[in-house]
């Protein structure tokens, strides 16, 4: 103690801090990743299709043969052939005889479609014989078969109904028609435009018909609205007078028959 303040020096311990040393960081290695380059794709525009508007003639004509066949292989008279092609009476003639050529694009085109598929369903060939065509052998088969002798008096179309008496299935395949099987024929609104409903086995076929006179025949055209994939561009048939009976051609694309044979009612 010191005497002269009475007091006790105290210690002063010094406290000793120990110094660390840094740490030393440990060097990090940083490896790129190699960064995958991405495939540029293409972008296709669209190709405009260029329409090819071919000639409205053909090249090459279509023959008389050519013409005489198709007409054989539907058993087509020349007065449905002009309503099928949408030409006149005289433009067949003059096809068939070789005075004018079928050189109109559209219209072969429309014929091709349908020689195509007779071809694809074996149509046989009607007889070149006027004699023995498609419709006198269907009438044959009401007179042999069907022992229908003869037709009541039938002198033009008229609006009405009509029976069905023997129908034309398929090329050379007949049969008789049922009772309910008819032909309807009524007036409608528009004076050129009449209308036509075929009942056939299940089927209801309705038609817009349109008078015409060609090759000094009254006959009625049959049309098929737009659309209708059962005809050929619309041109669904024709129907017609013959030794009073009414004969009703059809053009069908698909399962239709191609001819029906109808009378008067007695």
């Amino acid at each position: 103690m010191d005497k002269k303040k009475g007091t006790a020096k105290k210690k002063v311990v010094k406290s000793v801090k120990k110094i660390s040393k840094p740490v030393q960081e440990k060097a990090v290695k940083i490896t790129k990743t190699p960064v995958k380059k991405v495939k540029a794709v293409k972008v296709v525009k669209p190709v405009k299709k260029v329409k090819v508007e071919l000639p409205s003639r053909l090249e090459k004509p279509w023959s008389i043969t050519r013409i005489r066949n198709f007409m054989r292989l539907w058993g087509m008279t020349q007065v449905e052939m002009a309503i099928f092609c949408g030409v006149s009476y005289d433009s067949v003639t003059s096809w068939s005889r070789g005075r004018r050529r079928l050189v109109r694009r559209s219209i072969a085109e429309h014929l091709e479609t349908a020689e195509k598929l007779a071809l694809e369903k074996h149509f046989p060939k009607s007889p070149a014989n006027s004699r023995n065509n498609s419709w006198l052998q269907l009438r044959k088969f009401c007179h042999n078969e069907l022992k229908i002798k003869s037709f009541p008096a039938l002198a033009q179309i008229l609006a009405g109904e009509y029976p069905i008496k023997a129908i034309e299935t398929k090329p050379r395949d007949f049969r008789k028609a049922t009772k309910a099987e008819k032909i309807e024929i009524s007036k409608t609104k528009a004076k050129d435009t009449i209308a036509v409903k075929l009942t056939i086995g299940k089927k209801t076929v309705e038609l817009s018909g349109k008078r015409l006179k060609l090759g000094g025949n009254d006959v009625i055209g049959l049309f098929a609205e737009e659309g209708n994939d059962y005809f050929f561009n619309g041109k669904a048939g024709c129907i017609s007078i013959a030794q009073n009976a009414i004969r009703v051609s059809l053009w069908p694309a698909k399962e239709l028959p191609l001819r029906l044979l109808g009378a008067a009612a007695n």
